[in-house]
C-alpha cells in the first residue's frame, strides 16, 4: 500500500484527480548507485532506470510526467564518479522523456550547487527551505504549462 501506484490509485479514486506526477531523482539516488560499484554506466543505467520505472507507473495509470534532472551536489563535487553518473543518468532520462514526449517532458534542475549558497542545506547534499522555495519557482511555469498542455 505504499508507493507512486498506489498513491495514484487513491487520489485518482478521488473527485480530484492527479494532472501532473512530478519526479525529481536526487543524490540518495546516485549515493546508492554508487555503492554497488558497476562502473560509471552500469551505475547510471541503474539510477535512470529507477527513475524511469516510475515515469512509466504514472503514464499506466494515465497521468503525464515532468522529470527534473538530478541536480548537482557537494557529493558530486567531491567525488567525480558520482558527477559522471548524474550525467549520464540524466541524459539517459532525458532521452526516455524525448521519445515519450506525448506523455512526458524533461526540464534541468534549476540550479546549481556551490559550497556557499544558502539554497543547500549544511550536508551539501539536500535543499534548504529557500532551496525549496527556489525550486518552487523554477519549475512552476513549466509544471504550469505541462499540466495545460497533457490535460484533456
Amino acid at each position: 500500500g505504499v508507493g507512486l501506484r498506489d498513491a495514484l490509485l487513491k487520489i485518482n479514486a478521488n473527485e480530484y484527480p492527479f494532472g501532473l506526477v512530478v519526479i525529481l531523482a536526487g543524490t540518495n539516488d546516485l549515493g546508492l548507485a554508487f555503492q554497488m560499484n558497476q562502473g560509471v554506466a552500469g551505475s547510471a543505467a541503474a539510477v535512470s532506470d529507477s527513475v524511469i520505472e516510475l515515469l512509466k507507473i504514472a503514464h499506466e495509470e494515465g497521468v503525464p510526467t515532468l522529470a527534473i534532472s538530478i541536480p548537482e551536489s557537494g557529493f558530486q563535487h567531491k567525488v567525480p564518479d558520482a558527477k559522471a553518473i548524474a550525467i549520464k543518468a540524466n541524459e539517459a532520462i532525458e532521452k526516455w522523456c524525448m521519445d515519450n514526449c506525448d506523455k512526458s517532458s524533461y526540464v534541468e534542475f534549476p540550479f546549481g550547487w556551490s559550497i556557499d549558497d544558502s539554497r543547500w542545506s549544511s550536508d551539501g547534499l539536500h535543499l534548504s527551505e529557500e532551496g525549496y522555495f527556489e525550486l518552487a519557482k523554477g519549475i512552476a511555469p513549466i509544471v504550469y504549462m505541462n499540466g495545460r498542455s497533457f490535460v484533456h
